[in-house]
């Protein structure tokens, strides 16, 4: 029997407990449908689960409940729930479950993300890293007149550049001196209001 629940604007995961387990999730998913994002969920056993919590994140470390579906209670066969969040941010947005059984203990599930383009969505359209020059070349887009983040990370997880640029409404060709870069796999994050953009890139000779 499924379930399901709207917001009003991957994962595996189970309790640690000596005991029964409340809740065994075996799937975790969402896709955009009608620019709304829908999450799909399934649980393989319930035992005393009372509800879900659905939380969403801009930057997978804050996170904010948007609504709550009502757990089954006990089960020992698949159930399906469903969630939608009817107005997403723009941009990366990351799903998490809290899952609550009756007894309000609590546990998350592993996070999901989805990117969402609105009206006011800003875009890295280009980027070219030069180890060989120790330089960075980035084009963006905006819709707007706007400041933002930048920030660049290597491999490793060491933010290598960091710092905050105003952009004009159309395209933006950001040119950095990077002393030092080296060869290899970098994560470029733009922060705009309301929206995280993500490019990946690698960095040449």
């Amino acid at each position: 029997m499924p379930y399901s629940g709207s917001a009003p604007d991957m994962g595996y995961a189970e309790f640690a407990s000596g005991g029964p387990v409340p809740i065994k999730l075996v799937d975790l998913a969402v896709r955009e449908v009608n620019a709304k994002n829908q999450l799909d969920w399934t649980t393989a056993t319930e035992s005393n689960s009372s509800h879900f919590n659905i939380e969403r994140s801009s930057n997978a470390q804050s996170y904010q409940t948007i609504g709550r579906v009502n757990a089954s209670g006990f089960s020992t066969t698949d159930i399906r729930y469903s969630f939608t969040d009817v107005a997403p941010l723009n941009g990366i947005n990351y799903y998490r479950l809290a899952m609550i059984d009756k007894d309000v203990t609590l546990e998350y599930s592993k996070t999901v993300s989805i990117t969402n383009k609105g009206n006011n969505a800003t875009a890295i359209i280009y980027a070219d890293l030069s180890a060989g020059t120790n330089a960075a070349k980035i084009v963006i887009t905006s819709a707007t007149n706007q400041t933002v983040g930048l920030t660049i990370i290597d491999a490793s997880g060491r933010t290598i550049l960091n710092y905050g640029i105003t952009l004009q409404k159309g395209s933006n060709t950001i040119n950095k001196s990077i002393p030092g870069l080296a060869k290899g796999i970098y994560y470029i994050r733009l922060f705009a209001p309301g929206e995280t953009v993500v490019k990946n890139s690698f960095a040449h000779d």
